[in-house]
């Protein structure tokens, strides 16, 4: 099986609701597996290259039409039909903004890892937003909504709740990736995936109030559970790093 599939249906299965503490009982022979691809992008079949996106890639996502990719501090929107083994900042097909651009991002110095979502019609793509370093800055992670088009508009810009001094762990000042289910609730964690008790590791889990997306009442509260204990098959912790 391909290994994004298998990521993929894995991540899904673990944020199914349904989801039971012994799924391994049912899928005792469970396996992931991982493509090495080399050193992609390739030119010409064989050397490989670099272009001015290959830098610091912190996430990509994609809709029907685009592909939508973060560096540290841009996030670019490219055309399924544009390849990627070229510069993309020059080309005429291909929009991005600078994390600079966006007035309420002051202070702040890393894109994480995006995920597309679409609601009511309108499309958008979620970028979680924090200071950068592995060192905790007492800044909460954000979460920013962007128009899902050719003008990457800020449409929210809000920041992950329960936000308490550094020191505690119910605060996230980091948020190196988001997720979002069919539903619609939002996935994220800190760099090292601590829980709110303080032991390790999970995801956060947030509810959005959507009908109000573009407008000042957009807001992001702790879900119900408010966090996704991660274990493998033997019930030990999975680390995010």
């Amino acid at each position: 099986m391909n290994a994004m599939k298998t990521i993929t249906l894995l991540i899904t299965f673990l944020l199914s609701p349904s989801a039971s503490a012994d799924w391994w009982e049912t899928f005792p022979t469970a396996e992931a597996y991982l493509d090495f691809l080399y050193d992609r992008p390739f030119h010409d079949g064989d050397a490989s290259i670099e272009t001015d996106w290959t830098d610091n890639v912190n996430g990509i996502t994609h809709d029907s039409d685009d592909w939508y990719l973060t560096q540290k501090r841009t996030i670019f929107r490219i055309p399924l039909s544009v390849p990627l083994d070229q510069s993309l900042r020059t080309h005429g097909q291909v929009q991005y903004r600078q994390l600079d651009s966006y007035p309420s991002l002051t202070g702040y110095g890393h894109f994480g890892d995006v995920t597309y979502y679409e609601y009511g019609g309108t499309r958008v793509v979620l970028v979680p937003v924090d200071k950068g370093g592995d060192v905790d800055s007492g800044l909460p992670a954000l979460l920013m909504v962007v128009r899902a088009d050719s003008t990457l508009e800020e449409l929210n810009t809000v920041p992950f709740p329960g936000q308490a001094p550094a020191s505690t762990p119910n605060h996230q000042g980091q948020a190196g990736f988001v997720m979002v289910d069919p539903e619609g609730r939002i996935y994220s964690a800190t760099n090292s995936g601590e829980c709110l008790d303080g032991t390790f590791s999970c995801l956060r889990i947030y509810e959005a109030n959507w009908d109000r997306l573009g407008s000042d009442d957009f807001e992001l509260v702790p879900a119900s559970p408010p966090e996704l204990r991660l274990r493998d098959r033997k019930g030990d912790p999975i680390l995010i790093q």
